[in-house]
Formats: C-alpha cells, sequence, structure tokens
C-alpha cells in the first residue's frame, strides 16, 4: 500500500516494474495506491508487471504532462475515480501490453489522448466504463496490436477536436450507444482489419462537417 505521499515535480511520482526472478520477470501483487499526491510529474504513475492493483480516488495528478501508464500487466488492474485532465497535450491513461485492465470513472479531459490502449502484440479484456475524455483531440484511441473483446460503455468523447474513437485493429466489441460523441469534429474510425465490431444506436451527428 502506498498512501498519502508526496513525489509532486518529479519525472515519474510512482514508479513500479516488478521484479526479476529465475526464467524471468514475476509480476507485483496486490499494490493499492490512493490518496497520493503527484502533480506537475512527468508521469504521474509508471506501473508495469503488476496484476491484482488498485490505483484508486484521492491520487492528485493535476499538472502532470502524462498521467497513468499501465505496461505489461496481466490482469486484476483497477483504476477509478481519478482526474488525469490535462491542458490540450499528453496521454490521460495508456495502457500498453496489459489485459484485464478495468478503467472506470476517470477523467481525461483536454488530453492529446484521453485514453491510450497500445502498442500491444495482443491484449484483451480491457473495460472502459463511465469516463469523460471530453475536449480532448482522440477520447480513445487502440495503438498499433491486436485488441480484442473490449468493453466500451457509459463514456464522454464529447467536443473531441479530431475524433472521439480511434480504432487500429480492434476486434469482437461492441461500441453502444450510451457513449456520448456530442460535439465533436469526427465520430468514430476504424481501421486495419478490424473484425467482429457492432455499432448500434450510436449517435455522431455534426454540424455540417
Amino acid at each position: 500500500v502506498v498512501t498519502a505521499c508526496d513525489c509532486s515535480g518529479s519525472q515519474t511520482g510512482i514508479e513500479s516494474w516488478g521484479y526479476r526472478s529465475y526464467g524471468g520477470f514475476t509480476y507485483d501483487d496486490s499494490v493499492t495506491l490512493i490518496s497520493n499526491n503527484v502533480t506537475d510529474c512527468g508521469w504521474g504513475m509508471l506501473l508495469a508487471r503488476l496484476q491484482d492493483t488498485e490505483v484508486g480516488g484521492g491520487n492528485l495528478f493535476a499538472g502532470c504532462a502524462n498521467g497513468i501508464l499501465i505496461f505489461s500487466s496481466v490482469g486484476g488492474v483497477r483504476i477509478h475515480d481519478v482526474d488525469v485532465s490535462g491542458a490540450g497535450t499528453g496521454i490521460g491513461v495508456q495502457l500498453a501490453s496489459a489485459s484485464n485492465v478495468t478503467v472506470e470513472r476517470v477523467v481525461a479531459r483536454h488530453r492529446a489522448t484521453g485514453i491510450h490502449c497500445g502498442p500491444d502484440p495482443g491484449d484483451q479484456g480491457i473495460a472502459i466504463i463511465g469516463c469523460d475524455c471530453s475536449g480532448s483531440e482522440i477520447g480513445f484511441y487502440t495503438d498499433d496490436g491486436y485488441h480484442r473483446s473490449y468493453t466500451l460503455s457509459n463514456n464522454d468523447f464529447s467536443n473531441c477536436t479530431g475524433w472521439g474513437m480511434y480504432l487500429y485493429d480492434i476486434h469482437d466489441t461492441d461500441i453502444g450507444g450510451s457513449n456520448l460523441f456530442t460535439g465533436c469534429a469526427n465520430g468514430i474510425y476504424m481501421c486495419r482489419e478490424s473484425s467482429g465490431i457492432r455499432i448500434q444506436d450510436v449517435d455522431v451527428s455534426g454540424g455540417g462537417d
């Protein structure tokens, strides 16, 4: 448990890379990060090789160039009730080579990318639920890789200046009407052999552009 620590103004506020055992990397289990001050950092948190981990409310990220990076994590990671908004640049939350991660009620407004998944050789089981990425250049972005079985519901991608969602190589995923795209310059973009996608009951209307 890491709680009530002040790491503000650092290059990386809180960083974890697991540890090496014979035969390769193992993973840090059951990590809890709450109520820490990582404001004005390059990355607020850079967390690799974790499982069964909670990044919860009360962590402060104001002024960070980028918010949270989860790397090479196998499951049980939950990020919830944090504000990683910016001033038009950087990434709110990035999941790279990470599967079975839940991002819930996260505010990532006014970023170059609100929530960024990848690059990744093959992630799955990512859930983005009830997040606010409004006013970013791209609300939700899947990078190079093979992304499978995502849950995307009740998210606010409104007023994005580029795309509400930019989906690259994503598969077996439903995009439903609970996601908001009001005021986006462009709605949803899919490319590079994406398959098994169902877009249903979504309003991506614009103002003529």
